[in-house]
């Protein structure tokens, strides 16, 4: 032959016959050395030499995509996080007065009624870190079950889209607890119902916030358990909070009608819905 075309990928021929991966690092290719890029350029003539006739060899290096993950992602872990340290600086003798209250139902009859400030901007304060701390739980579970997906969009959409599903979410159960007040009549007992419900999802994002953090950044077997013990984190305070909310239905003699409302709306209903955008994913 006169001539021969010879066209060469770098990735496929060279870099993964001569270079291994980074397992480290999301399978990202280590830059070779100098000794390893001459040794291959060596093998590389050669093979090319061995051909008869002219051959133009034209080499076309391709980047590989990698898994970085990219900056943005940081932006509600530190807002949280920067959250959290108020709270333990500030109001960790509120905190644990709101920890008492959740484990000791007798606690929560007292705390119930505190109206003064600091407690309210406790209140207020671990409200706005469990819309964080969730959001940011459902990145790590994006990114760790649905990695492909996770590193194909664009972090701020997934940052908005997970802070505004919590957010709404939460008035959601607002607007709900409310409208089971007007049924109930009784302001005591709804307030005391509603400061059970909102006491565990609170000290539930103080806890799973920094374990978020670090499973989102861990290595992925890390992460995965750090995952799954989030998942039982939330499984175990489900089922305590619903013992507890049944122990005021039944100590307040609440007809079971209600107790069939309230599971319908603020339990069954959200986990329905979880499960359906999971599976749409």
């Amino acid at each position: 032959m006169d001539s021969l075309n010879l066209r060469i990928n770098l990735y496929d021929n060279l870099k993964q016959a001569f270079f291994s991966p980074d397992t480290l690092n999301g399978g990202c290719t280590i830059s070779p050395s100098a000794d390893t890029a001459l040794v291959s350029s060596t093998k590389l003539n050669n093979v090319v030499s061995s051909l008869s006739g002219d051959a133009n060899v034209m080499v076309e290096p391709i980047l590989r995509k990698t898994n970085n993950i990219p900056n943005s992602y940081i932006i509600p872990f530190l807002a949280g996080l920067v959250v959290l340290v108020v709270i333990v600086l500030r109001y960790r003798k509120y905190l644990a007065s709101i920890v008492e209250s959740a484990l000791y139902s007798f606690f929560a009859e007292k705390f119930v009624l505190e109206t003064n400030v600091p407690f309210r901007r406790t209140f207020a304060l671990l409200d706005a870190l469990s819309v964080v701390s969730f959001s940011c739980f459902s990145l790590v579970a994006l990114k760790l079950l649905n990695t492909e997906f996770f590193y194909e969009s664009k972090p701020i959409i997934l940052i908005a889209i997970a802070i505004a599903s919590f957010s709404l979410f939460r008035l959601f159960i607002s607007i709900y607890n409310y409208m089971i007040n007007s049924i109930l009549s009784n302001n005591q007992i709804f307030s005391l119902f509603q400061y059970n419900y909102f006491i565990f999802i609170r000290i539930v994002g103080f806890i799973i916030l920094p374990i978020s953090f670090v499973a989102f950044y861990a290595p992925a077997s890390v992460g995965l358990y750090l995952l799954y013990f989030m998942f039982g984190i939330l499984l175990v305070t489900l089922f305590y909070r619903l013992y507890r909310l049944t122990l005021i239905f039944v100590k307040n003699r609440i007809s079971i009608l209600y107790f069939i409302l309230y599971l319908c709306g603020l339990e069954v209903v959200p986990i329905l819905i979880v499960i359906k955008e999971v599976q749409r994913i």
